[in-house]
């Protein structure tokens, strides 16, 4: 449901609501409301709960705050019903954002960044230098706020610990389990995930735990259908086969390629894409085919 564009969806039991026009237009009947201050609490309140499952699912509204109300019509009908209809118009620029796996300063784009095990360097070019985690700890850089800002993380799957910087400290999974954290519920910030190739066991953590693919699989999680919530996927080299749980297989590339799913045309889906080191191919499925590096590189697209 595009901005500008009508669409009514229920918010409880009791109101309609649409985006029509750029503003957000409240519509129902609700018992016992007689009084107008009591009317226009009620409003706001189930406008911003609309306009809170706008951003969830990506669609882009006029604002973040709720800065005029305008009373339509009020029709007291029989008994305690009252029937009302509202314009409620936000402020602010949207606020619509895309969870970068590396956007370390919330600018909305990806910021270049490495990370040395050897002194637990995260160097993130033109943003910041900080020393977070060690050797024997994997990288886990996400979004796990929600605030449009990745947080420095790392997995030490010796223990198991997911350690956020400045935010938490928790365990999830064992030595043989790799990191696969992302959007899967959805809710705007990026949540722990692994997966264990011996079983084919995804674990994500307080949404689901699922079985898909096997150990010579590589794991490729991404939103492939554009809804906003992170699916399970898997590459397996030696076939080509991309097989995406819940929403598609196919056949793109094959045993000397690198996956590298991203969504490179800005619809808001991922697509299947691979890089053939040997060449410095870039073959994104549907969109195009370039060349860009070489033998011994490692392609970043996340």
């Amino acid at each position: 449901m595009p901005a500008g564009s009508g669409g009514a969806r229920v918010v409880g039991d009791d109101v309609a609501v649409e985006q029509v026009d750029g503003a957000v237009r409240v519509v129902g009947v609700r018992r016992g409301m007689r009084h107008h201050d009591d009317r226009r609490a009620f409003l706001v309140q189930r406008a911003q709960q609309f306009h809170d499952f706008l951003a969830v699912h990506r669609v882009e509204v006029t604002g973040g705050f709720v800065r005029q109300y305008q009373r339509l019509a009020a029709d007291h009908g029989a008994g305690d019903r009252d029937a009302f209809a509202a314009r409620l118009v936000f402020s602010e620029p949207p606020a619509v954002r895309k969870n970068y796996h590396t956007d370390f300063d919330g600018d909305g784009t990806s910021d270049v960044a490495v990370f040395r095990g050897t002194t637990g360097l995260w160097a993130v070019r033109g943003v910041t230098r900080a020393y977070f985690g060690s050797s024997s700890d994997q990288p886990a850089p996400a979004d796990y706020t929600g605030d449009g800002t990745t947080e420095i993380a790392v997995f030490r799957d010796t223990t198991g610990l997911w350690a956020v910087r400045g935010l938490t400290r928790l365990y999830f999974g064992t030595s043989t389990d790799s990191t696969v954290p992302g959007d899967y519920a959805p809710s705007g910030n990026w949540g722990l995930a692994i997966f264990r190739p011996a079983s084919g066991l995804w674990a994500i953590r307080g949404v689901t735990r699922a079985y898909f693919g096997s150990s010579s699989d590589t794991v490729v999680p991404g939103d492939y259908d554009g809804d906003g919530s992170w699916d399970i996927g898997i590459f397996r080299s030696a076939s080509g086969l991309w097989a995406i749980r819940g929403v598609t297989r196919l056949y793109f590339g094959s045993s000397l390629d690198a996956p590298v799913p991203a969504d490179y045309d800005g619809s808001g889906a991922d697509r299947a894409g691979i890089f053939r080191g040997s060449s410095g191919l870039w073959a994104i499925r549907g969109v195009s085919r370039l060349y860009f590096g070489g033998s011994g590189d490692i392609p970043v697209t996340r």
